[in-house]
């Protein structure tokens, strides 16, 4: 997935677009909304830099798990993103 943004984000920062989870479990049982959920699951979509301290350890393309608190939500091009600090990924993986 090629994305356009104009201009870089900031050097630690993540943009990770939220993957919605079922809200029916394989069982069959329905999760009311109201159901507290204790992580998150995003696609990153684009990555700062790093600085000469702190490497970017994660890459476009890979999911994170983050805290459902992490981050500020911003809308581009019709799209909801997250805004998020790199520290707040605690777990990452590629599909």
């Amino acid at each position: 997935m090629k994305f356009k943004l104009k201009g870089d984000i900031l050097p630690l920062m993540l943009l990770v677009e939220e993957i919605k989870e079922s809200d029916i479990t394989p069982g069959g049982i329905i999760v009311p909304s109201t159901a507290e959920k204790t992580a998150m699951k995003g696609r990153v979509v684009k990555t700062g830099k790093g600085t000469i301290d702190f490497e970017m350890v994660v890459e476009e393309g890979q999911v994170v798990l983050f805290n459902p608190h992490s981050g500020s939500k911003v809308e581009i091009e019709g799209t909801e993103y997250r805004l998020m600090p790199m520290k707040d990924a605690f777990y990452r993986y590629s599909e």
